[in-house]
Protein backbone atom coordinates (compact mmCIF):
# COMPACT_ATOMS: atom_id res chain seq x y z
CA UNK A 1 0.00 0.00 0.00
CA UNK A 2 2.94 2.44 1.14
CA UNK A 3 4.79 1.18 -2.48
CA UNK A 4 1.49 2.02 -4.22
CA UNK A 5 0.83 5.84 -2.74
CA UNK A 6 4.30 6.95 -3.35
CA UNK A 7 4.23 5.34 -7.19
CA UNK A 8 0.92 7.26 -7.46
CA UNK A 9 2.57 10.57 -5.99
CA UNK A 10 5.82 10.41 -7.46
CA UNK A 11 3.85 10.29 -11.36
CA UNK A 12 1.95 13.31 -10.15
CA UNK A 13 5.14 15.28 -9.47
CA UNK A 14 6.37 14.51 -12.75
CA UNK A 15 3.61 14.73 -14.55
CA UNK A 16 3.13 18.61 -12.68
CA UNK A 17 6.99 19.55 -13.24
CA UNK A 18 6.85 18.34 -17.05
CA UNK A 19 3.67 20.70 -17.47
CA UNK A 20 5.28 24.08 -15.46
CA UNK A 21 6.89 24.95 -18.13
CA UNK A 22 3.96 24.64 -20.51
CA UNK A 23 1.89 27.00 -17.86
CA UNK A 24 4.27 29.72 -17.54
CA UNK A 25 5.16 29.56 -21.03
CA UNK A 26 1.89 30.91 -21.76
CA UNK A 27 1.13 34.67 -21.05
CA UNK A 28 -1.48 35.85 -18.26
CA UNK A 29 -5.34 35.63 -19.29
CA UNK A 30 -7.12 38.37 -17.69
CA UNK A 31 -11.30 38.63 -17.93
CA UNK A 32 -11.44 42.12 -17.81
CA UNK A 33 -11.31 44.66 -20.29
CA UNK A 34 -7.69 46.44 -19.62
CA UNK A 35 -7.80 49.85 -18.59
CA UNK A 36 -5.05 50.82 -21.01
CA UNK A 37 -7.56 50.29 -24.27
CA UNK A 38 -10.78 52.65 -22.47
CA UNK A 39 -10.66 56.14 -24.87
CA UNK A 40 -11.09 57.06 -27.83
CA UNK A 41 -9.16 55.94 -30.82
CA UNK A 42 -8.53 56.96 -34.13
CA UNK A 43 -6.36 56.20 -37.40
CA UNK A 44 -4.81 58.12 -40.28
CA UNK A 45 -5.32 55.58 -42.28
CA UNK A 46 -7.00 57.08 -45.28
CA UNK A 47 -9.33 53.97 -45.79
CA UNK A 48 -10.97 54.77 -42.43
CA UNK A 49 -10.92 58.46 -42.84
CA UNK A 50 -14.24 59.80 -39.94
CA UNK A 51 -13.84 56.02 -38.39
CA UNK A 52 -13.02 55.65 -34.60
CA UNK A 53 -13.85 53.28 -31.90
CA UNK A 54 -14.56 54.07 -28.09
CA UNK A 55 -14.25 52.12 -25.93
CA UNK A 56 -15.85 51.96 -22.22
CA UNK A 57 -15.92 48.96 -19.43
CA UNK A 58 -19.03 47.86 -20.74
CA UNK A 59 -19.33 48.95 -24.18
CA UNK A 60 -17.73 50.07 -27.36
CA UNK A 61 -19.06 52.43 -30.34
CA UNK A 62 -17.44 52.26 -33.78
CA UNK A 63 -17.77 55.66 -35.80
CA UNK A 64 -18.64 55.13 -39.04
CA UNK A 65 -18.85 58.81 -40.31
CA UNK A 66 -22.91 58.38 -40.89
CA UNK A 67 -24.79 59.54 -37.54
CA UNK A 68 -24.20 58.69 -33.68
CA UNK A 69 -22.73 55.22 -33.33
CA UNK A 70 -24.77 52.78 -31.44
CA UNK A 71 -23.92 51.21 -28.18
CA UNK A 72 -22.34 47.43 -28.56
CA UNK A 73 -22.41 46.35 -25.16
CA UNK A 74 -19.07 44.24 -24.09
CA UNK A 75 -20.49 40.38 -22.83
CA UNK A 76 -17.03 38.92 -22.90
CA UNK A 77 -13.30 39.90 -22.78
CA UNK A 78 -10.12 37.77 -22.63
CA UNK A 79 -6.92 39.55 -22.43
CA UNK A 80 -3.76 37.45 -23.05
CA UNK A 81 -0.71 39.83 -21.25
CA UNK A 82 2.88 38.84 -23.81
CA UNK A 83 5.94 40.97 -22.86
CA UNK A 84 5.41 44.12 -24.67
CA UNK A 85 1.91 43.80 -25.62
CA UNK A 86 -1.54 42.47 -24.79
CA UNK A 87 -3.70 40.42 -26.95
CA UNK A 88 -7.55 41.29 -26.00
CA UNK A 89 -10.64 39.32 -27.58
CA UNK A 90 -13.84 41.57 -27.10
CA UNK A 91 -17.23 39.67 -27.53
CA UNK A 92 -20.09 42.18 -27.67
CA UNK A 93 -23.78 42.57 -29.35
CA UNK A 94 -24.81 45.12 -31.47
CA UNK A 95 -28.62 46.98 -30.35
CA UNK A 96 -29.96 44.47 -32.68
CA UNK A 97 -29.08 41.51 -30.52
CA UNK A 98 -26.29 40.18 -33.17
CA UNK A 99 -22.64 39.14 -31.60
CA UNK A 100 -19.03 39.70 -32.55
CA UNK A 101 -15.81 39.36 -31.95
CA UNK A 102 -12.99 41.94 -32.20
CA UNK A 103 -9.27 41.05 -31.75
CA UNK A 104 -7.31 43.93 -30.64
CA UNK A 105 -2.97 43.91 -30.17
CA UNK A 106 -2.31 46.92 -27.70
CA UNK A 107 1.29 47.66 -27.53
CA UNK A 108 2.54 48.82 -24.30
CA UNK A 109 5.75 51.09 -25.45
CA UNK A 110 3.45 53.20 -28.23
CA UNK A 111 0.32 53.33 -26.39
CA UNK A 112 -0.74 52.02 -29.94
CA UNK A 113 -3.69 49.56 -30.91
CA UNK A 114 -4.21 47.43 -33.88
CA UNK A 115 -6.98 44.95 -34.94
CA UNK A 116 -5.95 41.52 -35.81
CA UNK A 117 -7.16 41.37 -39.35
CA UNK A 118 -5.56 44.58 -40.36
CA UNK A 119 -2.62 44.58 -38.73
CA UNK A 120 -0.76 47.34 -40.71
CA UNK A 121 -3.65 50.03 -39.48
CA UNK A 122 -2.46 51.81 -36.64
CA UNK A 123 -4.79 53.56 -34.02
CA UNK A 124 -4.32 55.99 -31.37
CA UNK A 125 -5.79 57.39 -28.51
CA UNK A 126 -7.58 60.79 -28.89
CA UNK A 127 -5.38 62.69 -26.34
CA UNK A 128 -8.17 64.42 -23.70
Amino acid sequence: MVKNLFGYWSKAAIWSLLMLPMLLACGTVQETLPAELLGTWTTEDPSYEDRFMQIFKDRIYFGTGQGDPSPNSIIAVSTEYQEDSAVCTIDYQEPDGDEYRLLLRYRFSEDELQLANRSRVTWTRVKT
